[in-house]
C-alpha cells in the first residue's frame, strides 16, 4: 500500500510547482518583439558603454514601444564599475541590468542572475547569436543576452599602397614580410620614417593585447576557458610560440623585415600622420580616425590569417545584458534585454551606432555599405575570451613580449609564465 503524502510534503511540492510556473511566466516564450500591451515598468541599466551610444538605441526602442518610457541607461567609469554596483546593492539601489563585456563579466559574476537552460534553451541561444557570444553561457545557464560586438579590422593607408604599386592588401600574415621590405622607409641615420606594420613591441602599439589575442585565437587556443572547477588559461602554450616569434620579428633591427621600434610614436598616431601602412583597430574606431584626420585616405580590410582557408578568426570585444540578482524588476529587465537583442532593433545598429548586429539572421543578409560589409564578415568570424582583470592582463601581455625582447626569457617560458599569472587572477 502506497504511503500518503504528508501536509509538509504537499506544501513543499506546491511551492516548488509555483516557482516553476513563475519562472516560465517570466522567461518563457521569448519573442523577437515585446507587445505594446506588455508591462515593462522601471528598468535601470548600468554599463561602461558611452551614454550617447546606448541612448540612440533606446530611442529606437521607445519609439517602437511606449512601455519602455521608464527604461534608462547610466554610463559608469570602467575603473569603478564593480565598486559602484556593490555600493548600489548596499544602499538598495542596484541596477536591473548591467552591460557586461569579455573584460568585466568575470568580475561581476556574483551579481548576475543566471537564466537556466530549462527556461532559455541553449540551442535557441546558439542558433540565434554568433559564435563570439559562446563565452556568455555555461553548460546549465545563460549569463548575459548578447547586445553588441566590436570586432577588429585592418585599416590601411591607400596612398602608401598605391605609391608602392600594391594593388591587393595582405590576406595572410606571411605577406607582411614582403610588404615590410617594400614599404618601410629609413632616413640617413637609419631611423624609421615610414612603417609597414606596428608589430614587435607593446608599449607604443595601440591594441597590442588584442592583436596578440587575435594571433593566439588563430592558433586554435581559447586563451581562457571554463571548466567544471572554474576558469583557467590554455595549457598548450607551445602552439603559441610561432605566433609570438612572428609578432616580435618586425622589431628586430637585424632582420630584413624590421619596421617598428619603441622610439616611434603610438601606432594609431603614426597611422593618422600618414606614416603607417596598416593599423589594427576596432570597428568602433572608424569615426575617431575620420575626425582626427579627415584628409587621410584609408580603407578597411579583413584581419589576415595564417591560411585563408583555415581558422579565419578575429578578436572582438563583446557586450551583453545581464539581469542583476538584486533587481526589483527582473521580469521587466529581461524583456528589455530581449528586445535589445531582437531582429527589429539590431537591424538598425549599422546605421545608428555603426556596429554590426549580433544575430546570425541579420549577418546572413549582408550589408551594402562599403565598410559595414567588412564589419559583418569580421563579426561572423569573431571570437573573444573571458578576461579576469583587464588592467592586470594588459601588463601581463606586455611583460610576455618584453621579457623575450629583453633576453630575460625564451618565448615558451614567457608565455607559460604569463598564462600562470592570469590563472592566479581567477583564484
Amino acid at each position: 500500500m502506497k504511503k500518503e503524502l504528508g501536509v509538509f510534503q504537499l506544501v513543499v511540492m506546491g511551492i516548488f510547482t509555483l516557482l516553476i510556473l513563475v519562472g516560465f511566466t517570466l522567461f518563457a516564450n521569448y519573442k523577437t518583439t515585446v507587445k505594446p500591451s506588455e508591462y515593462i515598468g522601471s528598468v535601470n541599466i548600468w554599463g561602461t558603454v558611452k551614454q550617447s551610444t546606448v541612448d540612440k538605441i533606446l530611442k529606437d526602442v521607445k519609439n517602437e514601444n511606449k512601455n519602455f518610457k521608464d527604461v534608462f541607461y547610466s554610463e559608469k567609469s570602467e575603473s569603478t564599475f564593480e565598486i559602484d554596483i556593490l555600493r548600489a546593492i548596499s544602499s538598495n539601489t542596484a541596477p536591473d541590468l548591467i552591460i557586461v563585456s569579455n573584460d568585466n563579466l568575470y568580475t561581476n559574476l556574483n551579481q548576475i542572475y543566471e537564466i537556466s537552460n530549462d527556461i532559455y534553451p541553449a540551442r535557441k541561444y546558439v542558433d540565434t547569436f554568433i559564435n563570439a557570444f559562446e563565452i556568455f553561457r555555461n553548460e546549465k545557464s545563460i549569463l548575459a543576452i548578447p547586445f553588441m560586438i566590436d570586432p577588429m579590422v585592418m585599416y590601411y593607408n591607400k596612398d602608401i599602397f598605391a605609391t608602392n604599386s600594391i594593388s591587393v592588401v595582405p590576406k595572410r600574415w606571411d605577406e607582411f614580410q614582403e610588404l615590410a621590405k617594400k614599404v618601410t622607409i629609413f632616413d640617413d641615420r637609419e631611423n624609421i620614417k615610414q612603417s609597414a606594420i606596428s608589430f614587435g613591441e607593446v608599449s607604443n602599439i595601440e591594441n597590442s593585447k588584442e592583436i596578440l589575442a587575435t594571433l593566439f585565437l588563430q592558433s586554435g587556443s581559447p586563451i581562457t576557458k571554463k571548466t567544471s572547477t572554474g576558469y583557467y588559461t590554455d595549457k598548450d602554450v607551445r602552439r603559441l610560440v610561432l605566433f609570438v616569434d612572428f609578432f616580435r620579428v618586425f622589431s628586430n633591427p637585424i632582420d630584413p623585415v624590421y619596421t617598428w621600434n619603441r622610439s616611434l610614436p603610438n601606432s594609431k598616431e603614426f597611422f593618422l600622420s600618414g606614416n603607417l601602412a596598416t593599423y589594427f583597430g576596432f570597428t568602433s574606431e572608424i569615426k575617431d580616425l575620420r575626425l582626427k584626420n579627415p584628409n587621410l585616405k584609408f580603407d578597411i580590410a579583413e584581419i589576415p590569417s595564417v591560411n585563408e582557408s583555415t581558422r579565419k578568426t578575429v578578436f572582438a570585444n563583446i557586450f551583453g545584458l545581464a539581469v542583476t540578482k538584486e533587481s526589483r524588476n527582473k521580469e521587466g529587465a529581461l524583456k528589455v534585454a530581449y528586445l535589445l537583442s531582437s531582429y527589429n532593433i539590431q537591424k538598425n545598429f549599422p546605421e545608428n551606432i555603426f556596429l554590426p548586429p549580433v544575430r546570425r539572421d541579420l549577418l546572413s543578409e549582408g550589408a551594402n555599405d562599403l565598410y559595414m560589409d567588412i564589419f559583418y564578415k569580421e563579426a561572423i568570424f569573431a571570437k573573444s575570451f573571458i578576461d579576469p582583470n583587464k588592467y592586470e592582463t594588459d601588463e601581463i601581455f606586455k611583460y610576455m613580449i618584453e621579457a623575450v625582447n629583453g633576453g630575460k626569457s625564451k618565448p615558451e617560458a614567457s608565455i607559460k609564465d604569463s598564462f600562470n599569472k592570469i590563472d592566479l587572477l581567477f583564484r
